[in-house]
Formats: structure tokens, sequence, C-alpha cells
């Protein structure tokens, strides 16, 4: 089956000439063609039909959001037209390690002191997850759960990651990894300038959508606003707490920087490998703040 660019993909000067967007959206869809993502970038997609609700150019975060839940959503299609076309499972999840032959991740005996200095290296293998705690610090972006600010103070955040993780030759990863972890915060009273919430009880329903577990929120008597308790236990992310945290995906390394599922779009790493250590820290703040401290894993 070969899917062909939608005719929104040409100018009105019917020049004929497909931009980048349509270009991966068919690559996608197209089960026998390669998929290339090396070529994608920030670009403005004009004469949509309701396809794309924002150009990724002046959209802002909710533009990049919005492009890159559509492409979580493509890359399911593209699974599930690949297992048809092959009579059964798509490659990908017939090359899957089987997790019943992965030992359990723990202390494997590494020190979590060790240098977080970028280097790169080689990823393919299976990295156990060394029991280091890591901390969550900084401002949150409760915009994001969409509430009428833009600012959330951290009061105290803790993080702690097991499991494992794996990458293949073929630029594939596999995340084992769980994420568990409790955070305090302040939300200012502009938060509830929103009609989805009129109290902190009703903000807590709507701050879950961050990636928390649980969250309760309380009216804070002294500054207003609201103080709420969060609690964290996500599958797959590696640290990176979210809504739809990656589980499988591709991945793309260059120098030192490590980009998970879209290149340039996704989740990025700073990482080391050093012997049988790999190093992972995380050079931008998520959501819900930021990360301080290095994910230590180790070599199966």
């Amino acid at each position: 089956m070969t899917v062909s660019s939608p005719r929104w993909a040409t100018n009105r000067t019917g020049d004929r000439r497909v931009t980048k967007f349509a270009t991966l959206l068919r690559n996608f869809l197209n089960p026998l063609h390669a998929v290339s993502l090396t070529s994608f970038r920030a670009v403005s997609v004009r004469g949509h039909r309701g396809f794309v609700s924002a150009t990724l150019r002046g959209g802002g975060d909710k533009a990049v959001e919005t492009m890159k839940g559509e492409l979580r959503s493509l890359s399911l299609i593209a699974a599930v037209l690949g297992a048809a076309a092959c009579g059964g499972r798509s490659k990908a999840a017939r090359d899957e390690p089987d997790a019943s032959s992965l030992p359990d991740a723990g202390n494997t005996g590494l020190s979590c002191d060790l240098p977080a200095t970028p280097c790169g290296g080689d990823l393919v293998g299976t990295w156990n997850v060394v029991s280091c705690p890591l901390e969550l610090t900084g401002a949150l972006d409760p915009f994001q759960a969409n509430l009428g600010c833009r600012y959330a103070e951290t009061i105290s955040g803790r993080l702690e990651v097991s499991g494992s993780w794996t990458a293949d030759a073929s630029g594939l990863f596999w995340d084992r990894t769980v994420t568990k972890g409790t955070h305090d915060f302040w939300l200012p009273a502009s938060c509830m300038d929103t009609f989805l919430a009129t109290d902190c009880e009703s903000i807590s329903r709507l701050v879950m959508s961050l990636g928390y577990a649980t969250a309760e929120c309380a009216d804070e008597p002294t500054e207003g606003g609201c103080i709420c308790a969060g609690t964290f236990d996500q599958r797959g992310g590696l640290a990176t707490i979210s809504s739809s945290p990656f589980q499988m995906g591709r991945y793309y390394a260059t120098g030192s920087r490590l980009s998970l599922d879209i290149e340039e779009f996704g989740t990025l790493y700073d990482y080391c490998v050093t012997g049988d250590a790999l190093i992972v820290t995380l050079p931008v703040a998520s959501k819900v703040g930021e990360v301080v401290g290095s994910i230590v894993l180790q070599r199966q």
C-alpha cells in the first residue's frame, strides 16, 4: 500500500512541491517506504484541511505539543499498517527483546556520583538502571494543563528510576523504566483564571494531565492560590514526566545529545558511555520542573 501526498501539500500555483511535513506523513503511512526524519525541521504547514490546528512557526508551545501528539498518532497508525502488510506483527515488534529474559534492574554496584560530563558513545545494548535519587526543582508550566497561569513553584520534589532501557543498531529503543516520586508545589491564584477550575479541588484534576499519578490541592491561606501534593508512577519516559511517555520508538544520537522519538521534537538528553556505564542527564526542564542529577545505567 502506497499513500500519496494529500492535496493540501501542494501550493495554489499547482507546482506540486511537497512540504517536508507531507513527506513525513507519507513516510509514516507507507510501511514499505524507509522512514527518515532527518530532514524534518520546524516548518509552517499552510493550506491544511483541519489536520493540524496550528502551525509550528509562531504557534508557540501549544503548536509544538499539537504536532507531537499528531505524530505519535501517526506512529501508531504506521505500526498497525506495517503489521497488516507483513501479515502479522511489525518488524519492530518482532525484534523487540523478550522482557522475560531481562534481569531485574536495581543497584548494580555503579556509583551514583559518576561524572556527568557529556561524551557520547555507543548506546547499542540493554542498560539496567542504578537506583540513584533525582531532585525535581524549579518552575512548572501549569498552562499546559489548561490553567490560567504560566508559572508555579516547586516546594520539594524527588524522583527515582528503575528498570531497563534497550537500544538496537537499527535506531529503535525500548523503554522499560519506571519513574516514581513525589512533588509538592504552589500554584498562584491566577491559575484559577479559567472556566475549567473554580477552586483548588477542581485544579487537582487538571494538574494530573501533566503526568501525575495522583494530585491533591488545598487552599494556601497566607499567599493565596493552592498548595498541591502530587505523586508519579510512570512506565517509560526515562525520568521525563509526561502524560504520554514513550515506551518504544526511534532514537537519534548526535555527538553527546540523545533524542528519543522525533528528532528535535522528542525528549532530549545529554549522555556519556564510559566502560559499562551510561550516564544520562536532562538538559531541558519538563512541564513539571527541572530534573537535577544523573540517571546511571549499567550495560547488561
